[in-house]
């Protein structure tokens, strides 16, 4: 498949997007819009001021966020280099045994899968690593920033 900057772009877009909609929807759940005594009162977190708790839950929902998007790049990374192949060949035999005729399996070895797995095109994954070390960065960032108010 070609890849041209338009798709690249987008992909990067919409990672970026979706990962800004999560950490904002994590800071909410967290109590950003919640007042500071609120926020002391039902937590136990070591923040002094408001300027502290909205800063510690931007480090936090940035990083979660970060973490989960880099995580997913690295498991498409790991699954192109055949990491979860003998898992994926094994549970396809157990589900072609409930079958009506059993002999007419796909594959019937695991090289034959391999074979067949090496002829299609490997997935990208470079733009949610990416997009998750941005986040981050981003919460390193606020962290300072937490420490510094």
């Amino acid at each position: 498949m070609e890849r041209n900057n338009k798709t690249t772009i987008l992909e990067y877009s919409i990672t970026f997007i979706i990962c800004l909609v999560i950490s904002f929807l994590l800071a909410v759940m967290q109590g950003i819009f919640k007042s500071y005594s609120e926020v002391v009162a039902s937590t136990n977190w070591n923040i002094t001021n408001e300027n502290q708790k909205v800063f510690f839950v931007l480090t936090n929902s940035a990083f979660a966020t970060g973490i989960v998007c880099a995580g997913f790049g690295l498991l498409v990374f790991a699954s192109n280099g055949g990491a979860f192949d003998m898992f994926v060949y094994g549970i396809r035999r157990f589900i072609s045994l409930f079958q009506r005729d059993v002999n007419k399996i796909k594959y019937k070895t695991f090289y034959d899968y391999r074979i067949a797995k090496e002829g299609r095109p490997k997935r990208t994954f470079f733009y949610l690593v990416a997009v998750g070390l941005f986040y981050v960065v981003l919460s390193l960032i606020f962290l300072f920033i937490y420490y510094k108010v």
